[in-house]
């Protein structure tokens, strides 16, 4: 049930890639093609009388979200002035909380599908046992802070910046890092400082994914799909990680960015997976 729900993810994220791209090959916008999809998916639901009532008051939200996005890009003109600052500013802060909430959208009907399928709760009684479960917790929230990261360089484009690893253009820490004031604006809009940051927390995630796997491989008494799940987490930091290191070092060609996005989700349904095992 577990690799159905991936799958399913994945099927997702291919098919709004396929909506972009038929929008732009027959020049209709994507979100008409959404809604138009919607409305027909909405049909056939009714029609085989399938019904997702638990799925249907998240909706809204994430939709309304997606709404300001869409205005507010429709709103920018190609030439940024001084005049605009303040309009990039809504956008970017519009576009982080839509990119937040459906994150959490996801990760809710996840977790739900998962407590569905596997609703027996795990038994920990170690000290260990119950180690290893805050270390999964810990890996689901540095998964998030990657993605969100991962946000951010797609947003200003800091993966044409850059092209070079392990170091950044020579360097292990970029001297241009705070080079804006006030500093904090460098975590949002400087380049060096977000793709700084994503390398960081891609450093972290190679770290304490491996130490989560042998975790779950020496520690006694733990769940059977919580070992298994922490070998396909495993995998998928190994091949997002490979994604990324070749996306930024081609410059960032299209297809690899796309599987690099769409691999973000699937980390991040295995970590959820894993911790969800071990709940």
């Amino acid at each position: 049930m577990t690799n159905t729900a991936i799958l399913a993810a994945s099927a997702l994220l291919v098919f709004a890639y396929l909506v972009d791209a038929v929008g732009k090959r027959f020049r209709l916008p994507s979100v008409v093609l959404l809604i138009l999809t919607g409305m027909a998916l909405r049909q056939v639901m009714d029609g085989v009388e399938l019904h997702l009532r638990w799925v249907e008051p998240m909706v809204p939200i994430i939709g309304t979200l997606g709404l300001i996005l869409i205005v507010l890009e429709g709103a920018l003109d190609l030439t940024v002035n001084r005049a605009q600052r303040r309009l990039i500013a809504v956008s970017s802060a519009a576009a982080l909380a839509g990119f937040v909430a459906a994150l959490a959208i996801f990760a809710a009907m996840f977790w739900v599908g998962l407590s569905l399928a596997h609703p027996r709760q795990a038994t920990l009684t170690s000290a260990r046992q119950r180690s290893v479960r805050t270390w999964a917790n810990g890996v689901v929230a540095l998964v998030f802070a990657m993605a969100l990261s991962g946000g951010f360089v797609a947003g200003i484009r800091a993966g044409f910046a850059y092209n070079t690893f392990p170091l950044m253009n020579g360097h292990l820490v970029p001297p241009e890092i705070f080079a804006i004031e006030p500093w904090w604006h460098n975590f949002f809009w400087n380049m060096a400082t977000v793709q700084f940051d994503h390398r960081a927390l891609a450093w972290l995630l190679a770290v304490a994914v491996p130490l989560l796997w042998w975790k779950l491989r020496t520690t006694d008494g733990l769940p059977s799909r919580a070992r298994s799940g922490g070998h396909l987490l495993a995998a998928l930091v190994a091949m997002q990680i490979a994604l990324g290191i070749a996306t930024l070092l081609l410059g960032v060609p299209i297809a690899l960015a796309a599987a690099h996005q769409a691999g973000a989700v699937l980390v991040f349904a295995a970590a959820l997976n894993v911790a969800h095992a071990l709940r």
